[in-house]
Order: C-alpha cells, then sequence, then structure tokens
C-alpha cells in the first residue's frame, strides 16, 4: 500500500511480541521503489513500516497486521452486523 501519507490513521493487529495498536503515519520515506512509513503509535512506540505490510482489507486474523484506521473501521462495522 503505497498511497498512505503524513498524519493517516493505521491500526496493528499485533503479534506474539508485539501489542496491537493504532498509530499515526509521521514520515512517509521513498528510496528507489521502496516506500516505508514512520509509525507513532499512540502508547508511545514508534516504528518504521515498509508499505508491503499493509494490506487493504482487514481480516480480523493474523494475515493482515497493518491496515488504515478506515479499513479497520469496516471490518469492526461488518462484524457488527454478522452478531
Amino acid at each position: 500500500m503505497n498511497n498512505l501519507k503524513m498524519g493517516d490513521r493505521i491500526f496493528f493487529n499485533g503479534d506474539m511480541k508485539n501489542n496491537s495498536g493504532f498509530g499515526t503515519v509521521t514520515a512517509v520515506r521513498k528510496w528507489n521503489s521502496i516506500t516505508s512509513y514512520n509509525i507513532k503509535f499512540d502508547d508511545g512506540r514508534e516504528w518504521t513500516v515498509e508499505a508491503g505490510s499493509f494490506s487493504e482489507e482487514y481480516k480480523g486474523n493474523g494475515s493482515t497486521r497493518f491496515v488504515t484506521l478506515d479499513a479497520y473501521k469496516r471490518w469492526k462495522e461488518k462484524q457488527k452486523l454478522e452478531v
């Protein structure tokens, strides 16, 4: 996903070592054909994440680690409708 910009909100699904969380894109870095994003999480963590780690759609499992906040909200709304 190469279309994020500074200020965009994201969701990280978490993994065995790292808690899930919400964050904000603080910088977009491009080097040759590689795009990466600096992310500052609401809990204070700061990471650099390659664009290829992001998915367009959140699936609620480990296959989608990074998504936009909008993608997360769409999934959350869908879960409410299925209950």
